[in-house]
């Protein structure tokens, strides 16, 4: 029997990069896991994707803050900021330009798929 990449469950060959968990053991393509040689992390630290979100739901949370009770009856209405008018419409080219990029860069990356699809 093969060896098996947990992300995309197909074969892991001799030729093809690949990483283990140093937590689980468990073998990945380094593509898979978007791991690359060049990366800080090295191969004897790196944990899977699975070990890591374990690892952070273990850790220590003694510094997080504890929600206070309030009484049953004092309800707070938030404090509403009112905008100018002016200055929305300063922002509105702002975010449209940001906006207009944003499709830009997904529309690039749709074709790019595409492409590669069709390639293939």
């Amino acid at each position: 029997m093969g060896l098996q990449c947990e992300a995309c469950s197909n074969s892991i060959n001799v030729t093809h990069k690949r990483i283990k968990c140093t937590s689980c053991a468990l073998l990945y393509h380094s593509e898979c896991v978007n791991f690359d040689d060049t990366s800080s992390l090295s191969r004897n630290q790196w944990k899977c994707p699975s070990c890591l979100i374990k690892q952070r739901k273990v850790g220590d949370n003694s510094k997080t803050p504890v929600r206070s009770s309030k009484p049953q009856g004092s309800i707070t209405q938030p404090s509403i900021n009112v905008c100018n008018p002016s200055e929305i419409s300063d922002l509105l080219p702002h975010l449209e330009q940001l906006l207009d990029k944003k499709l830009k860069t997904i529309k690039e990356e749709i074709v790019a798929e595409i492409k590669s699809s069709l390639l293939k």
